[in-house]
């Protein structure tokens, strides 16, 4: 696949608000929908308690690119065999040509989410650390943007607020990287987390060595927001990406296991260049490292690509705001950590931005069953069900197998 077909392959796939995949194309399973919003439910829980584990095993001098390479390595002992014994059946339609998107998908879902999450968490903290994901759908509406694959028309009132919502939640991020307000809750003295001396970091992800520029230029709160929103970047190409691959190869335990694959290679090359001072996980960090690769890595990438499938990515992502509930009530709870002002207003200001982005692109999806009796929208469903949409047959061309390829496994 050449550079410039990626773009190709992920055209007609607009992430906000795109739905369910084409029938026929997303992995034919007997979840209820109900079943669905349930696991996206707890999938955003368990992200909120892993917030809090992960802070936990950071304060207590876990390196952070040895707690991301044990976290990956768990997640694909739990992945692979699932991968083989439960999609053994459709593993015939994987190719050569899926080599790209798998790495990509491993570069930004796994290594990039991962390891900017993990800085920005150490530098912030868990309030501030959910309050930015449920920016993750507006980045990737950005992202869909800059690659053509979304438009915006200013006099629709619809793409008018995304707009907003762009904006507000723009705001709200850099809102909390210059203004942190009085103390609302908790006891503390304004600081939100120990400085980097204490923490072991510098300003790199490799760590070792103390506060290094970061503290001196832009500062550790500062810092830890732009790794956040890195984060969230990485997600958002993570979805965007993900979407064309489940097109033709509808198998998303697999996905997920070959993005690990990419994500755990590159995340341990990095580790050993940057030679963390020990590898040794003890006591309630190993606890908390055996929860990241079982449950948040494992069981919710899984989760959330099967939604994926099923639901599309916005849908996904609406679920995002359950972090921030979860993960500051946890964190006050449990860490005694304190919420200040500054991170409330910045919260409430991209959670208002995600509505406003998600409520305008639905607001431009045409209403075709109240426009249509039921019986004629369930016959115009049926029809278009067999139409092969511009954006698959560009998914033909570039990550389908040609029927003279051998496929691999």
């Amino acid at each position: 696949m050449t550079p410039h077909g990626l773009p190709s392959m992920l055209k007609g796939h607009p992430m906000i608000g795109a739905g369910p995949l084409p029938s026929g194309s997303a992995p034919q399973r007997d979840w209820p929908l109900w079943s669905v919003h349930v696991a996206l439910a707890v999938v955003m829980v368990n992200n909120g308690v892993y917030h809090v584990l992960a802070k936990v095993a950071l304060a207590a001098g876990v390196h952070q690119l040895v707690f991301c390479v044990y976290r990956d390595a768990i997640a694909l002992l739990a992945l692979l065999p699932a991968a083989l014994t439960g999609e053994r059946s459709l593993h015939h339609l994987m190719s050569p040509k899926l080599l790209l998107p798998f790495f990509l998908l491993g570069l930004t879902g796994i290594l990039g989410n991962q390891l900017l999450f993990l800085v920005g968490l150490n530098l912030t903290g868990p309030a501030t650390a959910a309050a930015l994901q449920p920016s993750i759908p507006v980045f990737t509406l950005l992202l869909a943007l800059l690659l053509g694959l979304d438009s915006l028309k200013l006099r629709q009132r619809g793409d008018q607020l995304r707009l907003v919502g762009l904006a507000l939640c723009v705001g709200g991020a850099v809102l909390m990287a210059v203004f942190r307000g009085p103390l609302l809750l908790g006891a503390g003295d304004g600081e939100p987390v120990p400085q980097l001396q204490q923490q072991g970091l510098s300003s790199s992800a490799g760590g070792g060595g103390g506060g290094g520029w970061a503290s001196g230029w832009v500062g550790a709160w500062s810092m830890g927001v732009v790794s956040l929103v890195g984060n969230c970047m990485s997600m958002a190409a993570y979805l965007t990406i993900q979407v064309p691959v489940l097109h033709r190869f509808p198998a998303p335990v697999t996905v997920t296991a070959m993005a690990y694959v990419v994500g755990a290679a590159l995340m341990l090359l990095i580790a050993l260049l940057a030679s963390p001072p020990s590898w040794t996980v003890t006591g309630w960090p190993l606890a908390a490292v055996v929860f990241a690769g079982l449950v948040t890595s494992a069981l919710n990438y899984a989760l959330m690509t099967v939604a994926n499938s099923r639901v599309g990515p916005a849908t996904v992502a609406l679920y995002n705001p359950l972090q921030p509930v979860a993960s500051a009530t946890l964190a006050y709870l449990c860490l005694a950590a304190p919420i200040f002002l500054g991170s409330v207003i910045g919260g409430v200001l991209v959670l208002s931005g995600l509505y406003l982005v998600v409520g305008g692109a639905r607001g431009q999806e045409p209403n075709r069953h109240h426009a249509l009796g039921d019986d004629d929208a369930t016959n115009t469903l049926d029809a278009t069900a067999d139409q092969e949409p511009e954006g698959a047959l560009l998914l033909d061309r570039q990550i389908e197998p040609s029927r003279g390829e051998t496929s691999a496994v």
